[in-house]
């Protein structure tokens, strides 16, 4: 671990060989990590390692470096001194909670655990029933944030820990970049008998390359989740050796599809034919039969139902009224145990006149008298509409389903000898040589070694394209695809949790327990809505009873004064029981589900955050769209075209060596241009340094190089350029007139050269132009960093008006900020290259690459083409819509059927509604929301079923509106 880094000004450095001895002898010194030193700044900075903590001007590290440097003869002096403060080790906690009904449920469980000590965040996804925390390793522990959430009535069980990896490990793994950890499940195996966990954690946590582990306590017995880093050296098979035979592979857990809850479904076994009896024997001449006992029966037959089968909604409400918690089990209990309670106490008042036989079974069969019927059918309704909403939840995430199943359980590997072997996918190390046969599905992400001559891939699942992709030797392969033709062998870059497809998941998953911010609003709502139902219920109840004794209705004149008490009390039930705060809950993020996973797998379109689809689809607000042009609306691969000048072949190479230190696409093609065998290794480059939407500058053998599209930048003067080289200047003007990007070269102020490349559009651009500003009626902007007449021409040949063209990322965030303070709503593509600062100024930023490269941090969304932008911003609408829609409903659910249970239709046309309509209105409310949010998977299907029909629908789109323009 390093405890700081000293900053020294070395003065005296003429060439690299002056650097290469300063940092060989600084790092010969026992507490130096690291040296970097800097020939155009003079700067060192020597990174100290923990051992040697004092570190402050004057102490003993601090003077030896300074003697160490003016002992090999130049002069140091120290100019700053960073210390680093040590970082929490934090660990990730994944609990499946059991229980939750409502917004009300999350909300509870969120504020409980987020005020535990040692817990950084805390994320619970309603659907799934998961919970992500985020812990600080040592204050609490992933068991401990379980039992709290068990303490307010609520089952939970740790499905796995995975750890941060501390600095100093990260250091020592066999010199690799760090990586994220991935999981190994581990179990003893079962022909060894008992096993020593003690020993196995001793083993673990020495052996070099492991970060965590976690005794699973869910799923099968003795399972122990290992974190680690896999690298060429190190992998999941090390761990099974290092563990020895007495310890195996843990099987996998069958979780794919839909399974009801097993306790549930004895529940509601049980509790439909004591419903149907109970119910039989309250309503017919069969209740007769039994004359006077008939309340004694009903009491027998109904309390399993209400005790049992209703437990859960008990026990959430009694933990949660502890902890100062009401939800929609609250509400349930308190209404049905009411109910209930009424029922049994009226039951044994009156048993020894049931029993004397004083009571006739006229008296038993009033309905005023006992609701044994309402309990048992209210808690048999709403365990039937959990599981129905619970199958209903679950195919709301079947889009992510899909995406998993495409993860192949073994591999094929490629011994050394040349023969073949069959391991579990889980077992594969980075290098592994794995064969794939035509069918088969590619297991980890790598890079094809041997492939036949019509080979290729299915990787529409991932990226969105329906096409088979042609793979050769040299070719990356994405786990998941499907090898449809051909055969291949690759060697494996990533696997686990590393891979593509697993990075994939992650990120939908992120992205479907994030909350927008209309979710936020309505769990606000909802975490007042019991209460509020409770003191609306208490003032109804006061209304009716003051209304009852002093002028009642008509239809209620005649009654006496028990059977108008027992009136006002079945208007309690029914309030108790319609109030629905499931419905407001699931509103929002059963949509965001849905539309993530639809986004997925049906227009290759990785959804980061939820809020996007909020931002992206509101039409209330106008939007903008600014879009990149390199590598954005063209192919991100310029080709060289014309060149004119660079008589020196030297300054050819020189310039080679330059523009091999970017990663810009430009500088790609002009340093394959200027060394197409290769860049001359003897070159030396110095203070390299990339100036965004400017070009590259840095010292190659001590010439001063210079290469960008900014004449004045490169040469110092334009009018300078304009009377030496005058020819030189129409050319790049015609050149740029043309659509060409033109690069100037300089080596030490003399121009060498100019060199002209093009970039092709990509064929959907000016489709998705027309798209944009006639289908979705948005502005469209283009902001490039090329010359302004080359981003004038480009913008012409596609219809964009709006053209800002030699655009600086700042100057970019300059046009975002412009765009916003005139009141309109910001969607910024890029390709992730420059645009990182843009995209995350932006309200929705969108890079464009690859589907399986989710590695650009700054973007909200990652979509795999251009083809995919505008159905994503008609799903981001039709998303929008669909949860105005449910809330809508949650709220007009509400406001018309809690007057309608507190009895406001009685006196005029005697209309109530029963607690058992009631229980079942309430039980039904959930299922609509959730169907209609199922709407939107629908809604893509049929029109985004693959990529020719989304090509399709983008030219039937724009094909009408060209016209009328």
């Amino acid at each position: 671990m390093q405890a700081g880094a000293v900053i020294v000004k070395v003065g005296g450095m003429t060439c690299s060989s002056c650097v290469s001895t300063v940092e060989n002898a600084v790092k010969a010194l026992p507490f130096v990590d690291s040296c970097s030193v800097n020939l155009v700044t003079t700067k060192a900075e020597v990174k100290i390692r923990a051992a040697a903590v004092d570190l402050k001007p004057g102490s003993e590290p601090v003077e030896e470096i300074v003697d160490t440097i003016e002992g090999v003869g130049f002069d140091a002096e120290v100019i700053g001194i960073t210390k680093f403060e040590a970082k929490e080790s934090t660990e990730t906690a994944v609990i499946r909670i059991s229980g939750m009904s409502c917004a009300s449920c999350v909300a509870s469980i969120e504020r409980l655990v987020g005020n535990m000590d040692g817990v950084k965040t805390i994320a619970v996804d309603l659907i799934k029933g998961m919970a992500s925390v985020t812990l600080v390793t040592g204050k609490t522990s992933a068991e401990k944030v379980a039992e709290a959430i068990e303490s307010i009535g609520y089952d939970a069980q740790v499905e796995h820990v995975v750890k941060s990896i501390p600095s100093a490990r990260r250091s020592s793994l066999s010199g690799q970049v760090p990586t994220e950890p991935t999981v190994l499940r581990v179990c003893p195996s079962s022909s060894t008998g008992l096993v020593n966990f003690e020993d196995a954690r001793n083993i673990l946590n020495s052996t070099d390359g492991v970060v965590g582990l976690f005794e699973s306590s869910s799923g099968h017995a003795g399972v122990v989740q290992v974190s680690y880093v896999p690298s060429r050296d190190f992998g999941a098979r090390d761990i099974l050796a290092e563990l020895g035979p007495q310890w195996q592979l843990a099987p996998r857990d069958p979780s794919a599809g839909y399974h009801m809850d097993p306790v549930l479904k004895h529940r509601i076994l049980l509790a439909i034919p004591l419903a149907i009896v109970v119910e039989v024997l309250s309503m017919t001449m069969l209740g007769s039969l039994l004359g006077c006992w008939l309340p004694v029966v009903l009491l027998v037959l109904s309390f399993p139902v209400q005790y049992y089968c209703g437990w859960g909604y008990h026990k959430h409400a009694f933990r949660g009224l502890a902890h100062c918690s009401l939800s929609m089990d609250f509400l349930v209990s308190f209404a049905t145990n009411m109910a209930f309670i009424y029922s049994a106490v009226w039951v044994f008042l009156n048993l020894p006149d049931l029993v004397s036989g004083r009571m006739s079974s006229d008296d038993v069969n009033m309905n005023d008298c006992m609701f044994f019927e309402t309990t048992t059918i209210l808690i048999t309704v709403l365990l039937l509409g959990k599981a129905l909403e619970s199958r209903a939840k679950a195919s709301t995430a079947s889009a992510l389903a899909e995406l998993s199943s495409q993860r192949p359980t073994d591999a094929t590997i490629v011994l050394p000898d040349g023969s073949l072997q069959t391991i579990d996918v889980d077992l594969l190390h980075i290098g592994d040589r794995v064969k794939v046969l035509p069918g088969g599905h590619v297991p980890a992400d790598g890079v094809v070694v041997v492939a036949g001559s019509n080979t290729s891939c299915d990787e529409s699942l991932l990226t969105g394209e329906s096409r088979p992709v042609k793979k050769t030797e040299g070719d990356e392969v994405v786990g998941g695809s499907i090898c449809v033709a051909g055969g291949m062998e690759f060697t494996a870059t990533r696997v686990g949790s590393q891979t593509a497809l697993a990075r994939i998941l992650q990120l939908v998953e992120s992205a479907q327990a994030s909350k927008p911010a209309v979710q936020r609003a309505t769990d606000k709502v909802a975490a007042v809505f019991v209460p509020a139902i409770l003191g609306f219920c208490a003032i109804v109840v006061c209304v009716w009873a003051v209304v009852a004794a002093v002028s009642p209705p008509e239809r209620a004149a005649d009654m006496t004064d028990s059977q108008k008490a027992l009136m006002v009390f079945r208007f309690a039930l029914s309030i108790l029981m319609v109030a629905c705060p499931c419905a407001l809950g699931l509103a929002t993020p059963t949509a965001v589900v849905v539309a993530t996973g639809a986004a997925a797998t049906r227009l290759g379109c990785l959804v980061k955050d939820a809020q996007v689809f909020e931002l992206a689809g509101n039409r209330k607000k106008r939007m903008a769209v600014v879009l990149d042009k390199t590598g954005t609306l063209t192919e991100g691969k310029p080709g060289v075209t014309e060149t004119v000048g660079f008589g020196d072949f030297k300054a050819k190479m020189m310039l080679a060596a330059a523009e091999a230190n970017s990663e810009h696409p430009i500088a790609t093609a002009v340093s394959a241009w200027a060394a197409p065998n290769g860049v001359d290794s003897s070159l030396t480059v110095t203070g390299f340094e990339n100036i965004p939407g400017v070009g590259v500058k840095c010292d190659v053998d001590g010439h001063h190089v210079r290469a960008g599209g900014d004449i004045s930048w490169v040469v110092g003067s334009e009018e300078v350029m304009k009377q030496e080289r005058e020819d030189y200047v129409k050319w790049m003007q015609r050149e740029r007139d043309d659509g060409c990007v033109v690069v100037v070269v300089a080596v030490d102020g003399r121009i060498q050269g100019c060199i002209a490349l093009k970039d092709r559009l990509r064929p959907e651009s000016a489709d998705l132009i027309h798209q944009l500003r006639y289908s979705l009626d948005l502005a469209v902007w283009m902001c490039s960093g090329d010359h302004e007449a080359t981003a004038k021409r480009v913008a012409a040949d596609l219809g964009i008006d709006n053209v800002i063209g030699q655009a600086k990322p700042s100057d970019k965030m300059a046009l975002i900020r412009r765009l916003k303070l005139n009141g309109n709503a910001v969607l910024m593509v890029g390709d992730g290259v420059n645009d990182g600062p843009a995209l995350a100024a932006a309200d929705v930023g969108v890079a464009v690459g690859s589907g399986v490269d989710v590695s650009t941090e700054a973007a909200h969304v990652v979509i795999h083409s251009l083809r995919g932008l505008a159905p994503f911003i008609e799903l981001s609408r039709q998303t929008l819509k669909t949860i105005w829609r449910n809330l809508f409903w949650a709220f007009i659910f509400n406001i018309i059927m809690l007057p309608l249970a507190a009895g406001i239709l009685y006196p005029s046309t005697g209309i109530t509604l029963p607690p058992e309509v009631a229980g079942a209105a309430m039980a039904c409310s959930s299922l609509v929301v959730v169907t209609n949010s199922l709407s939107i998977q629908y809604w893509t299907k049929s029109r985004y079923g693959h990529d020719e029909q989304l090509t399709k629908a983008i030219r039937e789109a724009t094909s009408g509106q060209a016209g009328k323009e």
